[in-house]
């Protein structure tokens, strides 16, 4: 796995690394960006959605009080909880034009029917679901047809 899907190439992952110091260990984790680990768990697998959604729920939970027009643009893209991008998203009307490359349909929605986002947000997630089994086919075509080819030329005498 050299490259996520939907993601940047790894220098530009690296720049954008969360460090996470262990003093007590002398380790200092390096981390995707919270943005990049978002990107990168909308996956075809049922386990990595509730992560987002955890993930994206605490960052909001972290920054509410005091967040930047970039915090609030990563909270209207990223996140996949119906009410609170329905707050988030009446509370920042403003910012929905720099989002509608990404959501669109954050600028069409009745953003007051919780009920249409919801719906929104599964069309969404089953478009990414689809848009992983497509970008992983072929790359595993190409590993089953290396160890096939493999245990071929192993079978030789």
């Amino acid at each position: 796995m050299t490259k996520l899907r939907g993601c940047d190439e790894f220098e530009q992952l690296w720049l954008r690394r969360t460090s996470v110091d262990d003093p007590n260990a002398g380790v200092v984790y390096e981390l995707l960006s919270i943005e990049d680990l978002a990107k990168a768990k909308k996956t075809q697998q049922d386990k990595d959605w509730p992560m987002i959604r955890r993930l994206v729920e605490a960052h909001h939970r972290q920054f509410a009080f005091e967040p930047t027009p970039a915090i609030i643009r990563f909270w209207l893209r990223e996140l996949i909880t119906p009410d609170l991008l329905q707050q988030v998203a009446l509370e920042n009307r403003e910012l929905l034009p720099l989002v509608a490359d990404f959501r669109p349909w954050l600028m069409n929605v009745d953003l007051n029917d919780v009920g249409a986002i919801e719906r929104e947000l599964e069309s969404e997630k089953e478009k990414e679901r689809f848009l992983d089994v497509a970008y992983w086919r072929p790359l595993k075509q190409e590993l089953y047809d290396l160890r096939a080819s493999k245990r071929l030329r192993d079978d030789k005498p």
